[in-house]
């Protein structure tokens, strides 16, 4: 399990770093300002509580240190806890979203039910 752990949260790394990558370039394109709003905060918070995660894992004691159990504790609530502030940034970026109204869909569906086209645009 440990290797598949490693692996996911190395991925979750590298997307993080695409993602603020994403946001910042398309806030300098539209010349906006950064870290102006609470989802900003919680999604900057995030970002460096999964760094001090990985940082704490590359800092893992040896399974015979006295303090292991305390570690594991701890990097397990933290882990949780961001994953927990990663959830709710998430749902609060998605309220900041325009409504559903406020989109346009066009749907083209085959006499048998197949997606035969979709556009969407926003």
């Amino acid at each position: 399990w440990f290797l598949w752990h490693r692996g996911l949260q190395s991925l979750v790394v590298v997307l993080n770093v695409i993602g603020i990558g994403a946001i910042v370039m398309a806030l300098d394109a539209e010349a906006l300002p950064h870290l102006n709003s609470l989802h900003t905060w919680l999604g900057t918070t995030t970002s460096v509580l999964m760094l001090v995660q990985v940082l704490s894992g590359l800092l893992r004691p040896a399974h015979a240190a006295a303090h292991r159990r305390i570690w594991r504790l701890a990097h397990a609530i933290m882990g949780m806890s961001t994953w927990a502030l990663a959830i709710a940034t998430s749902i609060y970026g998605a309220l900041r979203l325009p409504p559903i109204e406020a989109m346009y869909a066009t749907v083209a569906i085959q006499d048998d039910g197949s997606l035969l086209h979709a556009i969407l645009t926003l």
